[in-house]
């Protein structure tokens, strides 16, 4: 297998008869075979997403499909990631994210306190090898 990866079915090969969206994908054994599809895709690196996709051509409903799966993973995964960074560093809440490119993303963050935010910080976080990493205070502070 290419890039070191065992192949696995994908969901139109596993019941090409069911279109994609079907309610069929949400319960019973259709759910069961995109929840193992899902964990095995989502064990893969970016770029044997990619060639997986190469590997297994589909209808074009699937390939939007997977085309829009290909693209939502890294960024869920940055998300949490960021998330984790910006309470462990900056001890304030994670609000979200505007990627400036795929290695540099803007931060929101918000101090803690109960009800909603009056005020935080915008950093600049950038991809490095070892992970991201917190690069710069683009602002003193926000405020509501």
């Amino acid at each position: 297998m290419p890039d070191g990866f065992d192949d696995f079915p994908t969901p139109w090969e596993i019941y090409p008869q069911i279109p994609c969206g079907s309610i069929h994908w949400r319960m019973g054994p259709g759910e069961d075979a995109m929840l193992k599809w899902g964990s095995q895709f989502g064990g893969l690196t970016q770029e044997q997403r990619l060639n997986y996709r190469e590997m297994h051509p589909g209808p074009p409903e699937w390939v939007q499909w997977l085309n829009r799966v290909i693209e939502s993973l890294p960024r869920e995964r940055d998300r949490a990631e960021i998330g984790n960074i910006i309470r462990k560093e900056v001890d304030e809440v994670f609000l979200g994210f505007t990627f400036q490119d795929a290695d540099t993303v803007e931060v929101k963050t918000a101090r803690k306190r109960l009800g909603p935010p009056e005020g935080g910080h915008i950093f600049k976080v950038k991809r490095m090898k070892q992970g991201w990493t917190i690069q710069k205070d683009l602002t003193e502070s926000w405020s509501a």
